[in-house]
């Protein structure tokens, strides 16, 4: 079958530093079992606040796999800005209007969801064509940029809301499926098409794939300049230091002081650039077990990982946080490591099912399990193992994509069988 996949950010295999993300890794699994895949993007690489060819493209990935890109002349600056909205909806238009005119029509189209927009012309398109059209919820717009908002803001963002409901109630109602990165993104969508589950409704977790590390780069030196040999436990966090980071770090800095002199061979290592990494910065002058390195490559951080006894996950309890699974618990599982989240919700639950880590409240907590961690070497291998198992039973990307997978065929079967 020709699967059609739209996603606007998505990173491409040929950008700089790419990464593989939910559609490159659905399009590698669908290709492998022989279909024929067609990814939609924008010429704006969102990653890196730049267009790639200033112009609609279309470029070949590998047999079988192609990507259309379609260029906007607004582009933005800042990942959250109304000049990112205008651009997505630019876009969204343009999607409906070229995607109408190709002469390859789809068997099948999935559009992530954001942006509401985007989804409801995906739909629309798939009408057209008499296709399936499955939307993937990967964020709860427009509900969580309403939570985020100040009462005043939210007033003035009235009408841009109004609009997505109405895009996303469409779509949800009209498509042949609704999936999300858990049962309760999929559920959002539910709610949006007033409706239960139905048996075409489905989640499919993020899945992971490790980054290629560059030739020839061992990231040593990159560790040593920063990271004293007489810490011998090392927690870790990688991403960006943004608020999400800023409005959890309390107990990372409490844990901090208190282990200074009670365990001086302990240290907190932050990895990642941001916005808030100076203000981060400031409030920790006088701790020496807190290390800021800033973004590391990724031979670097690999180097990095092999040497932690646990990861971090300083994240604030907002709600689309609480209800899903990032990348960032992929790749500590990945890296055999336990997890100490500041989370609960989603990642509590499966950090308690399987035993691959534990849960904090404040620094007091922290602190407790990160003596754990140290001083009980039986748990903390069972935690390690623990993450390995669980990560490569469930959350690799063949393991999700596969699935996925398997769930598109069924739904483009059944629906020739019903419709055609």
């Amino acid at each position: 079958m020709h699967v059609w996949l739209v996603k606007l950010e998505d990173p491409l295999p040929a950008d700089e530093g790419f990464r593989a993300y939910r559609m490159h890794m659905l399009a590698e699994a669908l290709v492998k079992r022989g279909h024929k895949v067609t990814r939609w993007c924008s010429d704006f690489d969102h990653q890196n606040l730049e267009n790639r060819f200033g112009g609609d493209a279309a470029i070949d990935i590998a047999e079988n796999y192609h990507v259309r890109l379609l260029h906007s002349p607004v582009v933005y600056t800042k990942r959250v800005s109304l000049a990112r909205l205008i651009n997505n909806w630019i876009l969204a238009s343009k999607f409906r209007r070229v995607a109408a005119k190709t002469q390859e029509r789809p068997d099948i189209i999935v559009c992530s969801m954001p942006t509401p927009a985007l989804a409801a012309a995906s739909v629309k398109v798939a009408r057209q064509f008499n296709v399936p059209a499955v939307v993937d919820a990967r964020d709860l717009w427009p509900d969580i940029i309403s939570d985020e908002l100040s009462l005043g803001k939210r007033l003035l963002a009235a009408p841009v809301l109004s609009m997505m409901k109405r895009e996303i109630t469409y779509a949800a109602s009209n498509a042949t499926g609704l999936v999300g990165i858990t049962s309760h993104y999929r559920d959002h969508l539910l709610k949006y098409a007033s409706r239960s589950k139905g048996p075409e409704d489905s989640y499919f977790y993020i899945g992971y794939e490790q980054p290629p590390c560059s030739e020839g780069a061992t990231g040593t030196d990159t560790i040593k300049a920063f990271l004293s040999e007489s810490f011998q436990y090392i927690f870790y966090f990688a991403g960006r230091m943004n608020s999400t980071v800023a409005n959890a770090i309390d107990p990372v800095i409490s844990a901090a002081r208190q282990l200074q002199s009670v365990a001086p061979d302990v240290a907190f290592v932050m990895c990642g650039d941001g916005d808030q990494l100076e203000s981060l910065k400031s409030r920790t002058t006088d701790l020496s077990n807190i290390v800021w390195p800033g973004k590391l490559s990724q031979p670097a951080l690999a180097q990095l990982k092999s040497r932690a006894t646990a990861g971090l996950l300083p994240i604030e309890r907002r709600r689309d946080y609480q209800i899903s699974l990032s990348n960032k618990i992929f790749e500590y599982m990945n890296a055999g490591l336990p997890i100490l989240s500041f989370l609960d919700g989603v990642p509590a639950d499966v950090i308690r099912e399987h035993n691959c880590g534990m849960l904090y409240d404040d620094g007091d907590e922290l602190v407790r399990c990160v003596m754990r961690l140290k001083d009980d070497t039986v748990l903390r291998e069972s935690m390690c193992e623990a993450s390995r198992s669980v990560f490569a039973s469930t959350f690799t990307a063949n393991a999700v994509y596969g699935s996925f997978s398997d769930y598109l065929e069924r739904l483009s079967s059944n629906y020739l069988r019903k419709y055609n």
